[in-house]
């Protein structure tokens, strides 16, 4: 989904579901199978006519079959722009 208004934000989210399935390939102990929900959000708001302010937020959690597998990434990263 975006979402703009041209003179003062920009605002993008995804949100993907899924399900990795290694039963199909050799079982070498190796893999779990796992669902996942991957959910991605940028922002851009201007604050003045030369400063913007962004945000980037990725969180990733894997639920696996073997619990001991499980897993949540998550990243966020933010900034102040000036341009001259």
């Amino acid at each position: 989904a975006d979402w703009m208004r041209i003179d003062r934000l920009w605002l993008t989210a995804s949100f993907e579901a899924g399900k990795r399935d290694y039963r199909a390939a050799a079982d070498d102990g190796i893999f779990s199978d796992y669902t996942f929900l991957r959910t991605n959000l940028f922002a851009t708001v201007e604050l003045g006519r030369r400063t913007a302010w962004s945000l980037y937020l990725s969180h990733e959690p894997e639920r696996h079959d073997n619990e001991n597998d499980d897993t949540t990434t998550t990243l966020v990263s933010t900034d102040v722009a000036v341009r001259f």
